[in-house]
């Protein structure tokens, strides 16, 4: 979990909003739900608000395989992105259609394994998260392990460890499937660092900060902040 620094809402958000006063998160549907969705995208930098994964466009490829492309939605482009309500809508109705209340999380798309492990905003339901990745200092509640596991930060208080506790329990941030990608991102690295230690300044500049992609796509590597704790790089 890495800080989100919110930006404005969408034109076409807003002007819905002071359309319709009365409208609701249920009644977001077409256009300007894709608005908010790829603004969201766009802020976060295609990784997911809770967990840093690439979230996205799904493609599947010739080989069976499935590809998560950081990239915004169109149309009805197969995606897993979620939008997630920080404070959920059962507990705060009033911030169903607040932009600051609302992230961009991983979650299943269409042909997804029933039996996977949920995980984020699916795991989270209508649990209130001690920690929340639109507190400035979230990330320094969390240590990530070279196994690939993330437990809380022993330099914390024991209040705050237990905050992170319950947060990595509600998000459910030790599936399978999350250590396994954290376990690649972190293997990956050590690898590289391994080959050319000396440029491991330019490896830590470069995995901190967004690139631009082949289409102009501005956008973080997935699970960047994993590696780089890791290693106590960041």
């Amino acid at each position: 979990m890495i800080f989100i620094k919110k930006n404005k809402e969408p034109v076409s958000f807003k002007e819905w909003k002071n359309n319709f006063k009365k409208a609701t998160y249920k009644n977001l549907k077409g256009k300007i739900k894709a608005d908010l969705r790829n603004s969201l995208l766009e802020e976060q930098g295609y990784i997911c608000c809770f967990c840093g994964a690439a979230i996205g466009v799904v493609k599947d490829e010739e080989d069976g395989n499935i590809v998560i492309l950081q990239k915004p939605i169109q149309n009805k482009n197969k995606h897993n992105v979620r939008n997630a309500h920080i404070v959920p809508q059962s507990k705060a109705p009033q911030l169903s259609l607040n932009y600051n209340n609302i992230c961009a999380s991983c979650g299943r798309f269409i042909n997804d394994d029933e039996q996977c492990e949920e995980h984020c905003d699916l795991a989270q339901k209508d649990s209130i998260l001690p920690i929340t990745p639109l507190q400035k200092d979230c990330e320094n509640f969390f240590s990530f392990n070279i196994d690939g596991t993330i437990s809380p930060n022993i330099n914390k208080s024991k209040a705050d460890q237990k905050k992170a506790e319950e947060t990595i329990n509600i998000l459910k941030l030790n599936t399978k499937d999350l250590i396994n990608q954290r376990y690649e991102i972190i293997r990956t690295f050590s690898d590289s660092i391994e080959k050319n230690p000396t440029n491991i300044d330019l490896y830590v500049k470069n995995l901190s900060m967004k690139y631009k992609d082949s289409d102009g796509i501005n956008k973080y590597a997935p699970f960047f902040f994993v590696a780089l704790k890791a290693f106590n790089l960041r």
